[in-house]
Parts: C-alpha cells; sequence; structure tokens
C-alpha cells in the first residue's frame, strides 16, 4: 500500500528525477558543442570544431527536427513555410499582436498564393485562425492548440 508519509520517492518522482539529471547532462553537452561551434571562426584564425564535434551535432540536430516534424504530425514540416509563419505567429502573440497575411507575404518573402495555401493548411489543422474584415485587413492569429505546439517544438531547442 501507498502510505502518503512515506520518505521513499513514488515511481513517478523517481522517473521526473531521472529525466531531470538526463535532461541536464544533455544540456550541459549541448551547450560545450555550442561553446566550441562559437570557436570555429575568431578574428584570429580560421579554426574549425573537430569533425566529431560537428557530426554529434548533425546528429542532435536531425533528432531534433524529426521530433518537430512529430509534433506537427507531418514529415518534412520543418522545411516547409509553414513553420516559418507558426514561429511568426508565436512571436506576435507573445507580443500580444496578430500578423496580417500582407505582413506575413512580406515577411517571408513568400509569394501571396503560397502563403495563403499554407495559411488554409494551418488553419484546418486548428493551428492558426484567419479573420478576414474587409478586402485589405486578413488577420492571422495562433490558436492555443498552435501556440502549445510551437512552445513544445521550441523546447527541444532549449
Amino acid at each position: 500500500m501507498n502510505d502518503p508519509h512515506s520518505s521513499a520517492p513514488s515511481s513517478l518522482q523517481t522517473r521526473t528525477v531521472f529525466q531531470k539529471v538526463t535532461g541536464e547532462v544533455l544540456a550541459q553537452r549541448i551547450e560545450a558543442l555550442a561553446l566550441e561551434i562559437r570557436g570555429i571562426i575568431t578574428a584570429d584564425s580560421l579554426s574549425l570544431a573537430s569533425t566529431e564535434t560537428l557530426s554529434t551535432l548533425a546528429m542532435t540536430l536531425n533528432m531534433v527536427l524529426r521530433r518537430i516534424d512529430d509534433i506537427f504530425e507531418y514529415d518534412g514540416f520543418v522545411f516547409t513555410p509553414s513553420c516559418m509563419i507558426l514561429l511568426e505567429l508565436f512571436q506576435a502573440r507573445t507580443r500580444g499582436s496578430f500578423i496580417s497575411a500582407t505582413a506575413l507575404f512580406k515577411t517571408l518573402n513568400y509569394a501571396a498564393p503560397v502563403t495563403l495555401r499554407w495559411l488554409d493548411f494551418l488553419e484546418g489543422r486548428n493551428l492558426l485562425e484567419q479573420i478576414r474584415r474587409g478586402e485589405d485587413d486578413h488577420r492571422v492569429y495562433l490558436t492555443e492548440k498552435g501556440h502549445l505546439k510551437v512552445a513544445q517544438a521550441l523546447q527541444l531547442l532549449l
């Protein structure tokens, strides 16, 4: 029986502690890699990070990109305009504002028809909402679901 006054940690607490330690070790390794990579090009030299470090970084990046695809349930998601659209909308939501569709075309440097197709795609997945208030007023907002998925994906980069 589980005694609420017992000092023995539950399996949930143990797993959380293990995950925390594992996450800290991974974070330290990534930080070490980042420091080495920052030294790739300096004013005094043109030295490169070791092949092993770059290989590890490539493997880590590949894993993160695949996990982001999994979050959005779309293979290749990170290589589509939708990824950039959601990042722009996430930043706008953080500022407490919206983005017009026209501003998205200009900011992302995509043709209007391409952006509009991706906006419709993302709206169909309930990741954003489009509000049209006339021909010149097409606002785009991130939904709660979209916000949570983008936040989950960004956490992978920490």
